[in-house]
């Protein structure tokens, strides 16, 4: 792990929005399509962001807002970086 690599994963993650953060889920009695709606930003922003898995499978929906792109990036990353950073921690255990 170079310091080129940390410079960009530095990067990633300041480009994020900062916590905290929550996990949630849709009430299962809502529908999900007009709960999302009511989540997206007030903005003239047509891109919604998220996450998906080579086989379409949606992981995450960052939405629209000014900072969706930046989310979705880190998100999309998050593992590999969680597991090249534990590697590394062990090589110098």
């Amino acid at each position: 792990m170079n310091e080129e690599y940390l410079i960009a994963i530095e990067k990633l993650a300041e480009a994020a929005t900062p916590g905290p953060t929550n996990l949630c889920n849709v009430d299962p009695d809502m529908d999900p399509v007009d709960w999302f709606k009511s989540c997206l930003a007030f903005s003239e922003a047509k891109t919604v962001w998220c996450v998906d898995r080579a086989d379409g499978g949606i992981i995450a929906i960052t939405g629209n807002g000014p900072n969706s792109e930046n989310n979705a990036r880190f998100i999309a990353d998050a593992r590999e970086l969680f597991l090249a950073l534990i590697q590394e921690v062990r090589t110098l255990q």
